[in-house]
């Protein structure tokens, strides 16, 4: 019987140079941090590394992705969040060794210029992010209730809409979003809209024990405040 005249050509495995991987990588992430990231230089930064790309979005040190900067940035933008939602899937929920990390659904809530579409866009991505729990027990509604979000009113009515049971969630400190609201430079609308998510709100249920420490009431003046100017949030 004769042999196949037919050559097994064997393919070589891709090798790819470790230090221009990592050099890549931080192109990138310097990039989403800068003060001229935009959707276009983004596109153009990323097709530059097209071979490459299944694993640019390795976490770097600090545990953040390129999504993570992303929206930390204040360029930030809904085309910038869904070109890396698209490029980089499961991007949305955080490296997965750093289970108790913020994700970028947190540090979005924290953005002055995230908007709700940003929002949408990740919470579509990740549906579980609206319960994840950072290290100090924050879940992202805790995280828009400290930041600065011009567009907070949008954003807590998604987040309300996606997760309501995140209003009875205390931090690791023991604090509800109504406290963080309060103690804040919410607006009186934003804090409205939020008292209004809880089936009882008055002096007892507010400093009640099982919720925190009796003792530590000076972050629980400025809720009273808050509830004793607006009784409709009374039940």
């Amino acid at each position: 019987m004769m042999l196949s005249q037919h050559k097994v050509i064997m393919k070589r495995p891709i090798i790819y140079d470790i230090s221009r991987l990592l050099d890549a990588r931080q192109l990138l992430s310097d990039y989403c941090q800068s003060d001229n990231l935009c959707v276009d230089g983004l596109r153009k930064r990323i097709d530059q590394f097209v071979q490459i790309q299944a694993i640019m979005d390795l976490s770097t040190s600090t545990g953040r992705l390129l999504l993570h900067h992303a929206c930390m940035n204040e360029r930030v933008t809904a085309d910038i969040v869904r070109l890396l939602i698209d490029d980089f899937p499961g991007a949305a929920g955080g490296p997965d060794e750093k289970e108790f990390q913020p994700i970028p659904l947190h540090v979005a809530c924290w953005n002055q210029n995230t908007t709700v579409e940003i929002v949408r866009l990740l919470i579509d991505a990740f549906p579980q992010s609206v319960r994840r729990q950072s290290v100090d027990g924050g879940m992202p509604l805790h995280y828009l209730c400290c930041g600065d979000c011009a567009d907070s009113v949008n954003v807590l009515g998604l987040l309300l809409e996606t997760y309501p049971e995140a209003v009875d969630h205390p931090t690791r400190a023991g604090m509800l979003p109504i406290h963080l609201a309060c103690m804040g430079s919410k607006s009186a609308e934003f804090c409205q809209v939020l008292a209004e998510a809880y089936p009882v709100l008055d002096d007892e249920s507010i400093g009640d024990a099982d919720v925190m420490d009796r003792e530590s009431t000076a972050y629980l003046e400025s809720v009273f405040n808050f509830v004793r100017a607006h009784p409709g949030t009374l039940s």
